[in-house]
């Protein structure tokens, strides 16, 4: 019999855990607020801070509260924050939490205080260091990644809320890549500009952390003045000071002449630190470790043997208070609750099941994916969306159409009609730009519009075909591609996609046989490559750009209508998905604010989406839910509430109607894994294997964590579930990642294989990807003067 194990240790004596706190009314916020979260937010970490005790946050009526333990220093009456000055007012009662008796008011208020008990006990390890407050801890040892990057080993700790009121220290492992040089000793400005702005591991004595170096000074450790009580120390006789004895043998030697670079804390103050005590940080995407990292991801038997290492070797000596944590030697088992694969309804109505729906192709479990890709080149059964295409355009740079260009073009072309064969061919419009004059983003930009002009491209579908551009910084936003998309749309009423000339160009080789003209073709060993890269351009570029939808669940949802919503750069995307995913519109809109939706704009937009959906398909909505990426803030809850009110009042929802919101984040502040441990005769200890995609955990009411990839499908490391976190509403958990399950399955973009998000947040993200996607218009501008003078 197989057993689940979760990476999280139970804490078995919570009756023995207990804290006294006091409720402060927060008067001058109100929810309505632009940055009413934010402020809420920056002030408990400002106050944690300051009184080096947790502070957290609750609401009553309505009004903001913050909740201070009593054993602390009591908090300041008056605080400034972002555009606003707030009043804190002693709340009259002092109040006890006790561990072991938690309701859904202090279960939050209980993982504040342990969360920030445990960062405190695990700080005192001087194994260990910790880059910022919240982060990860990491082994001062570090393993080699090679000569100059050393590779350290780290876990992240979570305590979080388990099933029956329990509560456990989830523990999960992390990697950081540091220099294993510091900056020069003799440092000059025009060198620290190699370095500005990056992030480097201060070694303050014992204690490290993380900076970004900001400014440089000419004076050195023995000339930079540190004024302290009123009294002035230089930078070397500072650290000396405060730096916890016995001094490290770095710190002892010390040049005295030793350049100074400044950073700023988490309170905004410049502070300073010696050149030679700084290791540069290195990130994964860099390219000297991109593949060391590879060796990060951890197949989950090793995974799991280095979490419970870590867990006996830094968390059976924890303690909350005067009183000590007791964890349970072995991790956490959990239900084996597993969802079955949904049916997919594909082109003439065929259907492929894996529970052998009587009528439908059978498939197997372990085979699921490779046969949607199947149905889909299966000239009998094909897309389920079959309609002609409509005006069809190829953006090429002029070096690649006088090169490889029409070989590719032709490739395309038959790609496409595999996938999507029409009595009308896949056939796009050439449109060449110049790109002999300049590989900047502008001057792409500027001949990409210029050819559109020219050609008199207008009203279709595009492929954008670009080079990475040579001012492209690295990690940055690819501007090139934000103008393309944003601009073919709002100047040519042109929805465009964007492919690189990158692999194109790996991948052709001319050709010159004997007695005949040169030509390209594809290179040796770069068959298999090219083959996968093109059918993911006319997949991803062209038939999703033109909305031709694969397949679709041919079950009901637990949701009539399910709506992913989406907030980036002050742009909105609403993607309501109804009838399994037959039914498919994204609202776009803009914001007033950044960080979240008011509730009236809110009510606006999801008011629309359910009013199209009726008057489209005619359905009345019974079941509405809402799939927010990342954070629903409670404006944006009474927004939702608002329009189910104007709907109902419109006659646009079916009797008794309801609402259930989910947050789905990208990331989870608990790292939660799953492992699968299959008992096996004749040996000793079980075999640890990823779990099978469908699998899921709901350790309470209000959250879940869904495995939507692991078995059949191979991927390298371990499994990361999807964590799904309900905000309100009458639907289930259960039936909440049931829907979730069943959307991570319509896995569009690579048919083959399984998608860890759900089809709600990942339209959003290609939605907003072409509409927010930032550039720098005051460049574009600024060249096109240049080129009217």
């Amino acid at each position: 019999m197989n057993t689940i194990e979760a990476n999280v240790y139970r804490i078995e004596n919570l009756p023995e855990l207990s804290a006294q706190y006091r409720l402060y009314r927060v008067k001058g916020l109100s929810p309505e607020q632009e940055d009413y979260y934010r402020n809420l937010n920056n002030l408990t970490i400002r106050l944690s801070r300051e009184l080096r005790s947790p502070v957290t946050f609750t609401h009553r009526d309505r009004l903001p509260w913050l909740v201070v333990r009593e054993d602390g220093s009591a908090p300041a009456a008056q605080h400034q924050l972002v555009r606003r000055t707030v009043y804190l007012e002693k709340g009259a009662d002092l109040l006890t939490l006790d561990f072991s008796k938690l309701d859904e008011t202090t279960t939050p208020i209980a993982l504040r205080f342990l969360q920030f008990s445990l960062q405190g006990s695990i700080r005192n390890s001087h194994e260990l260091w910790q880059p910022n407050i919240g982060s990860p801890f990491f082994e001062k040892r570090s393993t080699g990644a090679n000569r100059s990057i050393g590779m350290h080993r780290g876990f992240l700790v979570r305590a979080m809320e388990l099933d029956g009121g329990g509560l456990g220290l989830c523990v999960d492992v992390r990697y950081k890549y540091v220099s294993t040089r510091p900056l020069p000793t003799k440092l000059d400005r025009k060198d620290f500009q190699r370095f500005r702005m990056n992030h480097a591991i201060y070694h303050f004595g014992h204690a490290w952390y993380a900076i970004q170096l900001a400014e440089w000074t000419e004076l050195t450790v023995t000339e930079h003045l540190i004024t302290e009580n009123g009294n002035d120390q230089n930078l070397l006789e500072y650290l000396h000071t405060h730096c916890a004895k016995p001094l490290p043998p770095e710190l002892v030697q010390l040049s005295k002449d030793c350049a100074v670079v400044l950073y700023y804390n988490s309170a905004g103050e410049l502070r300073a630190a010696p050149s030679a005590l700084c290791y540069p940080v290195f990130e994964t995407s860099d390219a000297q470790v991109r593949r060391e990292h590879g060796r990060t991801l951890m197949p989950p038997p090793l995974r799991r043997g280095k979490i419970h290492e870590f867990a006996q070797r830094h968390l059976q000596r924890l303690t909350f208070g005067k009183a000590g944590l007791r964890l349970s030697k072995r991790p956490l088992t959990v239900p084996d609750h597993v969802f079955r694969v949904p049916d997919f309804r594909f082109g003439a109505n065929r259907v492929l099941s894996v529970e052998g729906t009587p009528g439908a192709v059978p498939t197997s479990f372990r085979d699921f994916g490779r046969r949607r890709l199947a149905m889909l080149t299966d000239r009998n059964t094909g897309l389920f969306v079959q309609t002609p295409f409509l005006q069809q355009y190829l953006f090429m740079p002029e070096t690649i159409r006088q090169s490889w260009g029409p070989q590719f073009l032709r490739d395309l072309c038959r790609a496409v009609d595999a996938l999507y064969p029409q009595a009308n061919p896949y056939s796009p419009r050439v449109v060449p730009y110049e790109d002999r004059k300049g590989r900047t983003f502008v001057e792409q930009a500027h001949a990409l519009i210029a050819a559109a002009n020219e050609h008199n491209a207008t009203t279709g579908y595009a492929v954008v075909m670009i080079h990475e551009p040579a001012d492209r910084r690295h990690r940055q936003t690819d501007q090139l591609a934000a103008f393309a998309i944003q601009r073919l749309y709002e100047e040519c009423d042109i929805r465009a996609a964007v492919m690189h000339t990158a692999v194109g160009s790996e991948c052709y080789a001319l050709e010159s046989a004997t007695g005949a003209s040169p030509r390209y073709v594809v290179a040796q060993g770069r068959r298999g490559k090219w083959e996968g890269y093109l059918r993911g351009v006319a997949l991803n570029k062209v038939l999703l750009t033109n909305e031709k939808w694969p397949w679709v669940l041919a079950e009901p949802t637990h949701a009539d209508l399910t709506i992913g919503v989406d907030l980036k750069a002050q742009h909105v995307a609403f993607t309501a998905i109804g009838r399994g995913g037959a039914y498919v519109k994204t609202h776009l809109a803009q914001s007033r604010f950044k960080e979240q939706l008011q509730a009236d704009e809110f009510r606006k937009l999801l008011t629309t989406a359910v009013r199209d959906f009726t008057n489209t398909t005619g359905d009345f909505v019974r079941v509405l839910v809402i799939h927010r990426d990342g954070r629903l803030f409670e404006c944006e809850l009474r927004g939702a509430h608002a329009a189910m009110d104007a709907l109902a009042d419109e006659g646009l929802l079916a009797p008794g109607a309801t609402l259930t919101c989910l947050e789905i984040g990208k990331s989870s502040f608990t790292s939660l894994r799953l492992f699968e441990l299959v008992e096996e005769a004749r040996q000793n200890a079980p075999r640890v294997e990823n779990p099978c995609v469908g699998r899921y955990y709901i350790p309470n009411p209000s959250e879940g964590y869904l495995c939507a990839t692991g078995f059949p499908f191979e991927r390298d490391g371990t499994v990361y579930p999807l964590h799904v976190r309900k905000v309100d509403g009458p639907l289930s958990m259960e039936q909440c990642l049931e829907d979730v399950y069943g959307f991570t399955t319509l896995a569009w973009s690579r048919p083959e294989d399984c998608a860890r998000q759900p089809l709600t947040i990942k339209l959003n993200d290609r939605r907003l990807f072409e509409d927010a996607g930032e550039y720098d218009e005051l460049d574009v501008e600024l060249h096109q003067e240049e080129a009217a003078k």
